[in-house]
């Protein structure tokens, strides 16, 4: 699950904290490898960070990358993302992973204040 404030005690999910961790610790690596992870919160947390490392030249993603980034945009396969108790939702990563999608605009949000 793509959660930043789960439960009563508003915690990150399991995945957030993860890839966040590999972030705030360089461990990119780490980061790529959660491309090919069996979690779909783990895939989809891994192209947006990875997108913007990119964006800031942090790092260079080989054409193996991409094309594996570009194969999680193109999956149906179900996230479920999380927002406290208001905000639950389960969609297909191709919806999700839209510039304009609550989960997306979510992260985005998480990634400033984490970077801020």
């Amino acid at each position: 699950m793509v959660g930043f404030g789960c439960t009563k005690g508003e915690i990150q999910s399991k995945a957030v904290t993860k890839a966040f961790s590999f972030l705030e610790n360089s461990e990119h690596q780490e980061l790529l490898l959660l491309l090919d992870s069996k979690s779909k919160a783990e895939q989809f947390l891994a192209v947006v960070l990875l997108e913007k490392l990119q964006a800031n030249g942090s790092i260079t993603l080989s054409k193996n990358q991409k094309q594996k980034i570009e194969s999680i945009y193109k999956s149906k396969q179900k996230v479920s993302i999380c927002s406290g108790c208001t905000y639950w939702d389960k969609m297909p990563l191709n919806e999700a992973l839209k510039n304009d999608s609550k989960p997306r605009r979510l992260t985005n949000m998480a990634l400033d204040e984490f970077v801020n």
